[in-house]
């Protein structure tokens, strides 16, 4: 069910991102999403998809507060008298994960607020899915690479939708299928 393999990776994250003041908005549904995929590979792509979209919120928030050190004011905010929390301070950024099921693609959108995806050098931001090719000081260009081929081992795709100075959006795509059959104990089980 990947409705539920996204929810436990969010609660996985909440902390990392409670603690970074990233805000994560969940627009999940409420009936299951069936896809026939490896979970491991699958969680390892959408959680590539959920680190770039908070590297982008927090570079940007980042930048909106003049080049401060965004690390050290949240570090400052930690240790506030009263014991500030992510509520109280508020987010500087948002993440918003989508899934929709249609017409036997499901859908998982990661939109941030993060300021886009610099265009790399030659201008084709389709680029951004070849490897070794990354804008991130400290990136290897290996993440997006990766989420594609996992996307296309299972049969689907992986789209940049948009992107500019409001943040980017993904689409990662696979085929949906039905639910398991439920089990059927026998008579003689317990």
């Amino acid at each position: 069910d990947l409705r539920r393999e996204l929810a436990d990776l969010l609660d996985f994250l909440a902390q990392e991102h409670q603690r970074n003041r990233v805000s994560v908005v969940r627009e999940l549904g409420r009936e299951g999403v069936w896809v026939d995929a490896d979970a491991g590979q699958l969680r390892q792509a959408v959680l590539n998809l959920l680190r770039n979209a908070q590297e982008a919120v927090l570079e940007h928030a980042d930048g909106a507060l003049g080049g401060s050190d965004l690390g050290d004011l949240l570090d400052d905010l930690d240790q506030a008298p009263g014991g500030a929390d992510a509520s109280a301070v508020g987010a500087v950024g948002t993440i918003t994960v989508s899934l929709t099921c249609k017409k036997g693609a499901a859908s998982v959108f990661v939109t941030d607020s993060g300021g886009g995806i610099p265009t790399p050098e030659g201008g084709d931001l389709d680029q951004i899915f070849e490897a070794f090719v990354t804008s991130k000081a400290h990136g290897t260009g290996l993440g997006l690479p990766m989420v594609q081929q996992i996307a296309v081992d299972h049969g689907g795709g992986v789209r940049l939708l948009e992107t500019g100075p409001q943040g980017t959006r993904f689409e990662f795509r696979l085929p949906a299928c039905d639910p398991p059959a439920p089990s059927v104990s026998s008579p003689n089980s317990a």
